[in-house]
């Protein structure tokens, strides 16, 4: 008698108990065992069948009715109250928390021979689904804790000269300014700040670029730019700006080239997008967000022609002679988290690939943005311009802060968030977890705090 998925992992076990008393020098993963003919079997062994459901939506596709209530029944968060900050932390699908589950309960019988045994197998599996996912090679692609993980391998291990310079946003994220700071002070590499200014929500996307590229110069080393901000919900033309990079780094040496890195954190579940095609150099991004990966998970990738001038931070434990296997830092971790990195891949395909993803969450988000923009005593700060905006939707309400506003739309049932920056806005970020009724909750609260204000 065969077992559905759901049936199998609530087993995986009390099977691994078993397996172990019997002998583990060929443990097996709890995952290998599923049958032939489910219909999850394609989607868990990553490779050529995720890879074309992952990039072109060929995944089983059931009718638009019902389809996204479906998605929302395979997380475990309750209807109420309405989540609308998942840009912060994702809980995960069904998948994933049996994935974690069936392996944390196998690595509780017999820890060392597990992990021994699967740790390898199951690194490479993650890198692979997630390569997949990202259109990219697999060996090209490390495994990361975090977004802040990725942009101190990054910001740390490229190549610089003394004397060479980086160059940020005003709007780039916290850390990314404080890894930047540590690197000048200890290579004496200068940072210069590129200004977007306080209103991003008008700006086109040559005067983004324009503005990014004013700082500039013959001794500029690093960009260190960020695709989707967390801020303000602007997402940057990435491959306008890395065309116009190209021609200032036409004819130079490989060693003063500059160096495009995107922290693609708020991009990364959303945008469809091969990142190997986006424009970027180097790429990272925690995937426990609009991925819905496992807590404490991320990946780095590079193209290959700037791998040489990026170097490991911190020592591996892959010995596989790849870049990915090297940059993957090392450690006892969270294995069972870093191992169900797969199963969070794969539910992108089982949904509908990254086309329909990105349909459905840039549909909530423009009817968010639009609405917002009509209401009297809202200023939105997210651009209308689809191609400039993103799942983030940022936005004040005249007469309160950011924290003020985020505390009313909690007592109105609504999970929001304040941007912890200086220039500190109110955002909502509908996703997969969202119906067309929660968004139309949330702007019935705005409404009635922007009413009362």
């Amino acid at each position: 008698m065969s077992m559905n998925r759901r049936e199998f992992m609530v087993a995986a076990g009390a099977a691994v108990s078993v397996a172990v008393v019997g002998g583990i020098a060929g443990c097996g993963s709890p995952l290998d065992d599923l049958a032939p003919d489910s219909p999850d079997a394609g989607a868990t062994r990553g490779g050529e069948e995720l890879s074309r459901a992952a990039r072109n939506g060929d995944a089983a596709s059931p009718g638009d009715a019902g389809h996204w209530a479906d998605v929302r029944g395979r997380f475990a968060v309750p209807p109420e109250p309405v989540q609308l900050a998942g840009m912060l932390l994702a809980p995960h699908p069904d998948t994933v928390r049996e994935a974690i589950l069936a392996h944390r309960e196998a690595l509780d019988s017999d820890p060392a021979r597990y992990v021994e045994a699967q740790d390898g197998p199951l690194k490479q599996r993650a890198r692979e689904a997630g390569a997949a996912y990202m259109g990219v090679d697999a060996s090209d692609l490390a495994l990361t804790d975090s977004t802040t993980m990725g942009i101190g391998l990054a910001y740390s291990g490229v190549s610089m000269r003394r004397g060479q310079e980086c160059i940020i946003t005003d709007h780039d994220y916290r850390a990314a300014h404080d890894a930047l700071e540590v690197r000048s002070r200890r290579d004496g590499v200068s940072v210069r700040q590129a200004n977007l200014g306080p209103n991003v929500r008008d700006l086109s996307s040559e005067a983004i670029v324009s503005r990014i590229l004013a700082p500039l110069g013959d001794d500029t080393r690093l960009l260190a730019m960020t695709w989707v901000h967390s801020s303000t919900g602007l997402r940057l033309p990435v491959r306008a700006l890395a065309d116009r990079l190209a021609e200032h780094n036409r004819d130079r040496d490989p060693r003063d080239r500059v160096i495009l890195c995107l922290d693609g954190v708020h991009g990364f579940g959303v945008e469809d997008a091969d990142i190997a095609e986006l424009g970027c150099d180097i790429f990272f991004a925690g995937t426990h967000k609009w991925i819905f990966a496992p807590r404490g998970t991320g990946v780095l990738w590079a193209r290959p022609e700037v791998q040489d001038q990026v170097h490991p931070v911190i020592p591996t434990f892959i010995r596989d002679g790849t870049w990915g296997g090297r940059m993957s830092p090392g450690g006892f971790k969270a294995f069972e988290h870093q191992w169900s990195m797969a199963e969070a891949f794969e539910f992108h395909a089982e949904i509908g690939g990254r086309t329909r993803v990105n349909a459905r969450i840039h549909a909530l988000s423009l009817h968010l943005r639009e609405e917002l923009d009509a209401m009297s005593g809202v200023e939105l700060r997210t651009p209308l311009d689809p191609d400039l905006a993103s799942g983030i939707v940022a936005f004040d309400i005249e007469g309160r802060s950011a924290r003020e506003s985020e505390t009313r739309l909690a007592e109105h049932g609504i999970v929001g968030s304040a941007a912890p920056y200086a220039l500190s806005h109110v955002r909502l970020s509908p996703g997969l977890l969202n119906t067309d009724e929660d968004v139309e909750r949330a702007l019935t609260a705005v409404r009635e705090i922007a009413g009362s204000a």
